[in-house]
């Protein structure tokens, strides 16, 4: 009998301790990361503007919330890109680190032979790491703009205001369709999937202090 007793007491122990683990305080992701990544490779755009154009609709198809999702693409050196995608808090043109949302930033640098980029999310966490060639289908244009970016015809691109009424008017359709409902259906996917690698990175940043690496 006190041996039954002891199991049922282990099991029943085990239990609450599993359902404890799933930190059900970590909140979910702002945005799903795969799917910008997907976006990402699959833009296209016979100028920079229109790329970036097409990329902003894309981004606002996977955010979920009320919220806009802005763009500011920067050249801080010969043959790199930065792509800043963040929510506006200011109401100050471009991307400001200290009073923007920042929901993902992407950096690609030219290397011998392939682009190399990677994907990180608002908190400074790597979710990928890749390559492609200049040939890959959709990332030509993109490509040539790393490696032109020296000339004064490839200015710095941010989503003006001016935009935000196309966007808002695009995603109030897009959000009536069978296709809001795959996203959400991926997003929700992706949210249980990195829910304990969130919770680990939550961890290692208030042991830090701050921002962490690592791959989500």
């Amino acid at each position: 009998m006190l041996k039954s007793m002891t199991k049922w007491f282990l099991l029943a122990a085990v239990l609450s301790f599993n359902t404890g683990c799933q930190r059900t305080d970590v909140p979910p992701p702002r945005i799903d990361l795969a799917q910008v990544n997907d976006a990402f490779q699959s833009t296209g755009g016979a100028t920079f503007s229109q790329f970036m154009q097409n990329l902003e609709m894309k981004v606002n198809e996977i955010y979920l919330k009320d919220d806009f999702v802005m763009l500011d693409a920067r050249r801080p050196r010969i043959g790199e890109l930065q792509i800043y995608g963040y929510v506006d808090k200011d109401k100050v043109p471009g991307f400001d680190r200290f009073r923007d949302d920042l929901l993902f930033k992407i950096v690609q640098e030219k290397g011998p032979g392939r682009f190399y980029y990677r994907l990180e999310s608002g908190d400074g966490y790597v979710f990928a790491r890749q390559s492609y060639r200049a040939s890959t289908p959709g990332m030509g244009f993109l490509a040539a703009y790393t490696t032109l970016a020296l000339l004064s015809m490839w200015p710095r691109y941010y989503t003006p205001y001016s935009r935000v009424v196309v966007i808002r008017r695009y995603r109030t359709t897009y959000r009536r369709s069978p296709g809001y409902a795959a996203r959400r259906r991926r997003y929700a996917a992706y949210s249980k999937k990195t829910r304990s690698a969130r919770a680990s990175a939550r961890r290692m940043g208030g042991r830090r202090g701050g921002r962490g690496g690592g791959k989500w």
